[in-house]
């Protein structure tokens, strides 16, 4: 992880430990690597993160892609402040289920003065079992569960630079 990045990815672990809002359903998830833009996560599917029907909740799912996106935006080195989602779009091409591990990686495709682009990818690792002349094998694979684009704003704000005071005074010094 770059300096930035490590800072970023405190950052977000520290603010999810520590919120009582909407936010403290991440606490599960793992920063992975963070920095140049991009950023990994990985969380265990728990019974907090499932809908009704036993799968990975749609809503979470979208939660989590906009936070990561946030702090992945914020892991690029010219950019000083979070971003704000203008538009978010979100394809479910699989469920996850109570127990899966779920690894998400958002990337920013492109920055301008006022608007980025990010990509955020989730897949589920799962193991397969296959019964072949009663020998049980398994077999790592992975199932995309999701392909998502986020288009956030980077909008400045006295509240968000002092949250970044500790990332801004590292890349002055």
């Amino acid at each position: 992880m770059s300096s930035k990045g490590a800072k970023i990815a405190e950052l977000f672990t520290k603010a999810v430990a520590t919120t009582k809002g909407f936010d403290q359903h991440l606490r599960k998830v793992k920063v992975i690597s963070c920095g140049e833009g991009r950023m990994v996560t990985q969380f265990q599917v728990a019974p907090e993160h499932l809908n009704q029907r036993g799968t990975l909740h749609g809503g979470f799912i979208a939660h989590l892609v906009d936070a990561i996106s946030t702090y992945a935006l914020s892991a690029n080195d010219h950019i000083d402040t979070r971003g704000v989602s203008i538009d978010l779009s979100v394809s479910y091409l699989t469920a996850a289920r109570e127990g899966d591990n779920i690894e998400v990686e958002a990337i920013t495709m492109k920055t301008g003065k006022k608007i980025a682009f990010l990509e955020v990818q989730g897949h589920v690792e799962a193991i397969a079992v296959y019964l072949d002349r009663q020998d049980a094998a398994t077999a790592s694979y992975q199932i995309q569960l999701s392909k998502l684009k986020v288009y956030c704003i980077s909008i400045k704000s006295k509240s968000l630079e002092k949250s970044y005071q500790g990332v801004n005074s590292q890349k002055q010094a």
